[in-house]
């Protein structure tokens, strides 16, 4: 028993459909490409922005603990480096918000480790 037209259907429909696949892979490959970029923000101990490149928002968290927006993922290939800004000796580190794709928190330190409100700065370097 031949069936000609149906072996060619589905040959057809295969490569229609991976045709497809491949379509939409590329295209969300695409949408994950966001390019080089760098961005900083400068903020006060009040968590008020006093300069800033590429930040939506800054939200106050916790004590010691701030909420840095951007416009873009900064998720994947981006790297970050913060500081404390002023006289006074502490420390300040900088982390992914869990489950987020675009939010950096910095948690700002006393020179003795206690989460205390400091005025911080934060670069992020993001690559291809």
């Amino acid at each position: 028993m031949k069936i000609p037209t149906f072996g060619r259907f589905v040959t057809r429909t295969a490569l229609a459909v991976s045709a497809l696949l491949l379509s939409a892979t590329a295209q969300v490959e695409a949408q994950a490409t966001y390019g080089f970029a760098s961005y900083h923000v400068t903020v006060n101990s009040l968590q008020t922005i006093l300069s800033s490149n590429g930040v939506q928002s800054v939200t106050k968290f916790l004590i010691g603990t701030v909420d840095v927006k951007f416009n873009r993922p900064v998720n994947r290939s981006c790297s970050f480096v913060t500081s404390i800004v002023g006289v006074t000796a502490g420390q300040a580190v900088a982390i992914m918000v869990t489950g987020s794709t675009d939010t950096v928190r910095v948690r700002t330190f006393t020179n003795a480790g206690a989460l205390q409100d400091r005025a911080f700065a934060l670069i992020v370097n993001c690559g291809a």
